[in-house]
């Protein structure tokens, strides 16, 4: 298993490289270190790398680091990968339903964690870089076009969406013209929110994702 003790910096491909210096800089609040050879490096105001940019004919993420404990033994993480393991929450976040989930696949296949992390976009970007496979709501999962669905909804992690006002705010025009909107969509979008797409499912491992080889 890796445990990851924290991120360390990815590695992004991107059409327009001018534009996401822009982002990172002026929105992401990060500074331009370094630029040479169609490259970017943008770093914290510590100093610390966290984001490199190279120029490339379609967005996509392409290396990612993570700190590691220093007794991790190598050999652990490269076999963790090549079984096409699970990326899931850290131990912490055992509670969640997904976490619990993926801990009982684990235990009747046997499979083995190639990482933990703590949010959602630290395992995406693991999984669509190759590191294995994990758990994701389909409207996520679904419109990335770097990652494979491996199988159908899975009814066991089925969430609810609940909006929720203040009661005294409830009938103010602006309010309920919001609340409506998010109604609307959620009826308009049904389907992708659902994950009833027509989408072929290749394994048997419910509610997986992994990144398209």
């Amino acid at each position: 298993m890796i445990k990851a003790k924290r991120f360390g910096h990815v590695t992004l491909e991107t059409s327009d490289i001018e534009r996401q210096v822009v982002y990172f800089t002026e929105v992401a609040g990060l500074v331009l270190a370094e630029r040479e050879n169609g490259r970017a490096y943008l770093a914290t105001k510590l100093g610390d790398l966290v984001v490199q940019l190279e120029t490339g004919e379609q967005a996509r993420c392409r290396r990612l680091a993570f700190q590691v404990a220093p007794e991790l033994d190598f050999n652990d993480i490269r076999s963790g990968i090549e079984a096409d393991a699970w990326v899931t929450y850290t131990e912490e976040q055992a509670h969640y339903p997904t976490t619990r989930w993926v801990e009982q696949r684990r235990r009747e296949t046997g499979a083995a964690i190639a990482l933990r992390a703590s949010n959602m976009a630290m395992q995406w970007a693991a999984i669509r870089a190759g590191a294995g496979r994990g758990i994701f709501p389909c409207f996520v999962g679904d419109e990335d076009r770097m990652l494979e669905r491996l199988t159908s909804p899975v009814p066991e992690i089925a969430a609810e969406y609940w909006v929720i006002v203040h009661r005294d705010l409830r009938r103010a025009a602006c309010v309920r013209a919001v609340i409506d909107w998010v109604r609307q969509l959620f009826v308009e979008q049904r389907d992708v929110l659902a994950g009833d797409r027509d989408t072929p499912i290749s394994r048997q491992t419910e509610g997986a994702r992994r990144a398209v080889a």
